[in-house]
């Protein structure tokens, strides 16, 4: 008994685990009835029409007063089936999963990049998928991005604001509104990103590359190239921003550069599994990315008209509940609490309360890359240009 208090209270005493407990322990809490209760986060169980008109359940309905997310179609009609799907090529035919003949006269499936078969968080559920392990994938990807913020931000700041951004992250309002949609795999991929990149930076070994290499694989095979262009983009430019402007990078720049790009292309060449049959696919497909197939619109110039919806950013149920019959401005919303955490950073600069030459340079970054989110968001025409160059174009940002 006393060797178990004397391990526990050493694993207490380690920053990252205590860290990782605390945000296991307010994940249990915020889900503790999809952990150990009976419920689920099935769309296809109870919310979207599948095999019964209001879902697979075949007790009672229920009409719920508000929807879980702002999509149950999308996880019920497609994303759930391809689980079972993937999970009996992998064990029951023991092939790729490259392939969906059940889908008109059968379509490639890999290719889509939107089934995620390579993403190992999606490999694992399709191997065994039921109702709670479909709860602990979803909440697995959240707590992915809670605790790789954390470790990124204790590069810059101590314990407690370290974990608050770690909590802000896992439980940002974004990822809850679309907490069963594919692109989240990826898009919870941002602060390992950040980490491992940030940790390339500081030490540029080759361990460190393969670190960022390996994540950029999971970038890639997580199933959403929308939001994998869009997080590398941040990433990249994240890293060369840092480079030009911390004088101790500075004359390590090659070093940087070299281990940078070797783990790059490991990572490229790691994903070629999915990106080449995606890149084939890609223009055999009639999909709504591409002019042609759209009347010649492009889809990176169009934005939002700026009105009223933009008070959605700070009272995001002002129009009413998530998805409802009228506007809702609850699409623009992203989150309270980082939009709070954010006007405090940006604050405390402008009032010269921080002298960190690197907390000031990551505030800045960070509060630059919002500003030009937005402005492209809606339509401020020299950054709403930035849609018509090549790969923008394709890419969706309304």
């Amino acid at each position: 008994m006393t060797r178990l208090l004397r391990l526990l209270r050493h694993i207490w005493s380690i920053d990252a685990c205590r860290a990782a407990l605390l945000l296991f322990f307010i994940l249990d809490i915020a889900f503790f009835p999809c952990i150990w209760g009976n419920k689920t986060f099935l769309a296809s169980a109870r919310d979207a029409a599948s095999i019964m008109p209001y879902g697979a359940w075949e007790g009672q309905h229920r009409t719920p007063r508000f929807p879980k997310t702002l999509d149950e179609g999308v996880p019920g009609y497609l994303t759930e089936p391809w689980f079972k799907l993937i999970g009996k090529q992998y064990l029951a035919e023991k092939n790729p999963p490259l392939w969906n003949p059940y889908q008109d006269f059968g379509t490639p499936l890999a290719a889509n990049m939107e089934s995620q078969p390579f993403y190992p968080l999606t490999a694992l559920l399709s191997l065994h998928l039921t109702p709670r392990t479909y709860n602990w994938y979803i909440l697995l990807r959240l707590f992915l991005a809670g605790f790789c913020m954390y470790l990124f931000l204790r590069f810059f700041v101590s314990f407690v604001p370290a974990l608050a951004g770690g909590v802000a992250s896992m439980l940002a309002g974004y990822y809850i509104l679309f907490i069963t949609m594919q692109q989240t795999s990826v898009e919870v991929m941002l602060p390992a990103a950040l980490l491992t990149g940030e940790w390339l930076l500081r030490k540029a070994n080759y361990v460190s590359a393969v670190l960022f290499a390996a994540v950029l694989f999971l970038v890639m095979v997580g199933g959403m190239p929308e939001s994998a262009f869009i997080l590398l983009l941040f990433v990249y430019g994240y890293l060369i921003a840092r480079c030009v402007f911390d004088a101790e990078l500075r004359p390590k720049w090659l070093r940087i550069v070299t281990h940078l790009a070797i783990s790059t292309v490991t990572g490229l060449l790691l994903s070629a599994i999915l990106l080449l049959p995606f890149y084939e696919y890609l223009h055999l497909s009639f999909n709504l990315h591409q002019p042609g197939n759209i009347a010649g619109a492009v889809p990176g110039l169009g934005y939002e008209n700026l009105d009223s919806s933009v008070i959605g950013y700070v009272f995001p149920l002002l129009f009413g509940p998530t998805p409802n019959d009228a506007f809702s401005g609850i699409h623009n919303y992203f989150g309270i609490v980082a939009l709070f955490l954010a006007a405090v950073s940006v604050t405390a600069i402008a009032r010269g309360r921080t002298k960190d030459a690197q907390l000031n340079f990551l505030t800045i970054f960070s509060g630059l890359s919002i500003v030009v989110v937005l402005l492209k968001r809606y339509g401020f025409t020299p950054v709403n240009a930035i849609g018509d160059l090549p790969l923008f174009r394709f890419i969706s940002f309304t």
